[in-house]
């Protein structure tokens, strides 16, 4: 029997870095309500500044910026989404007019490249692109039934030249037997 067992935690912890609640691994001060309006406008005006940023990037930029971790960078990147939504103040629908006209106008008089652009979203949009996922099955719409087929087994036998590096009597006879279809 163990005489000086280890301490057990008592929490949360404090530590210089911050408070280590239970069941967490690294300790975190805790946003204050002006810290997170201040982080959600930020995240706002770098999408709007660069809308085509992907969210993999956002998150990478949110980490350099605010040191926080993955999970919490996508906390920060749904509530600035929100906040442009709200300050919009249109729907869906209408925001997706107002994209379908741009596109449109893209298409009309923009270069080249923003042609085949807007060319490319107006085709995902109304559903006229390629399929990307590719699925076999019957008129219904179930999958194929499949059908085992029994394998069957051939012998190759040797020509004479392997014969001759058999090594025994008994082992040529046997192989010359089911050659002619006598084996045993």
């Amino acid at each position: 029997m163990l005489k000086n067992k280890p301490p057990v935690a008592k929490y949360p912890i404090k530590t210089p870095k911050g408070i280590i609640r239970r069941g967490q691994r690294k300790p975190y001060r805790k946003a204050t309500a002006k810290e997170v309006q201040d982080r959600t406008e930020w995240v706002a005006l770098t999408l709007s500044v660069q809308p085509r940023l992907k969210d993999g990037e956002l998150k990478i930029l949110i980490k350099e910026q605010f040191n926080l971790e993955w999970r919490e960078a996508m906390v920060y990147v749904a509530r600035a989404k929100k906040l442009i939504r709200d300050r919009a103040n249109m729907t869906k629908e209408q925001a997706k007019e107002i994209v379908v006209n741009s596109l449109i106008n893209n298409l009309k008089n923009g270069s080249g490249a923003d042609r085949n652009g807007a060319a490319r979203i107006l085709t995902e949009i109304f559903g006229n692109a390629a399929p990307t996922q590719h699925r076999v099955g019957d008129p219904d719409g179930k999958p194929l039934a499949t059908t085992v087929i029994a394998p069957t087994v051939q012998f190759v036998l040797p020509g004479k030249e392997q014969m001759k590096l058999l090594q025994t009597e008994e082992e040529r006879q046997l192989v010359e037997r089911s050659s002619n279809g006598n084996a045993k």
